[in-house]
């Protein structure tokens, strides 16, 4: 884990705020998406141990399956709180701004209030 407590037991793919109002993006990504997230990608994704894929209704874990990958899919299953992901309703820049001005506030190189102003300023309204 290279010194971290984070974990990303799943992974979700979507689309951002901005693709969503325009008609021909947001057809294309809804396109894309049902193929990417159909069950027969889902499971090889998993399969292959590219992921640990979403836990898909009535799935029943293959024997073959790697040791490591059926217990993060048991882990999975207890996981009950999830987290907004920032990034459908910001745009890169203040997103970025979020992450790197963590690593100044943690270095002390900024101040929290100076990083806020950062990305209030970077918010597109």
């Amino acid at each position: 884990m290279f010194n971290s407590l984070a974990a990303a037991p799943i992974v979700g793919y979507g689309m951002t705020l901005k693709a969503s109002q325009d008609p021909d993006v947001k057809a294309a990504a809804e396109n894309f998406l049902k193929f990417f997230n159909s069950e027969a990608r889902t499971l090889k994704r998993l399969e292959s141990s590219d992921i640990v894929a979403p836990i898909l209704e009535n799935y029943t874990v293959p024997p073959a399956l790697p040791r490591i990958i059926k217990q993060k899919l048991v882990l999975t299953e207890k996981i009950s709180h999830f987290t907004d992901v920032i990034d459908t309703i910001i745009t890169g820049a203040p997103n970025d701004a979020i992450n790197n001005g963590c690593v100044s506030v943690a270095d002390g190189s900024k101040t929290p209030a100076a990083v806020g102003a950062e990305v209030e300023g970077l918010m597109v309204r």
